[in-house]
């Protein structure tokens, strides 16, 4: 059963983040992008990232919010080769959503994910095989 507690965070707990965009403006916005670092000691939980809308796409950073992709890779030597691997979700640094569409005056726009509180002594995922 979840917690309901929201004052205390221990390891094992689950956060999540909302973000509500509202455009205040006097006619409707384009090219809308909301970005949200992931907490350092926080791990992103592999897709929660969501919008309350369709033509929102989902970005992630894997470098402190320097570039963004779907789906980051890693370079991973495997036998001696490399090889892009999907990275693990304790790389992501941020999230970002990126709106397609135009956004009316007075809309919202609703974002959110989770990450999580690790527990103590969790091992960091691996990168190399």
């Amino acid at each position: 059963m979840p917690r309901t507690d929201s004052t205390h965070v221990l390891p094992g707990d689950t956060v999540r983040y909302r973000l509500l965009f509202t455009n205040v403006s006097s006619g409707a916005v384009h090219g809308i992008v909301l970005d949200n670092p992931i907490p350092a000691g926080l791990r992103y939980e592999v897709g929660s990232a969501k919008s309350d809308r369709g033509d929102v796409a989902v970005l992630f950073s894997i470098d402190g919010g320097k570039s963004y992709s779907a789906e980051p890779t890693i370079d991973v030597v495997v036998d001696g080769r490399h090889e892009q691997h999907a990275a693990p979700s304790e790389m992501y640094t941020h999230v970002r959503w990126l709106v397609r569409g135009d956004v009316p005056k007075g809309a919202q726009l609703r974002a959110e994910y989770d990450a999580l509180v690790p527990s103590v002594g969790a091992a960091p995922a691996s990168l190399t095989k």
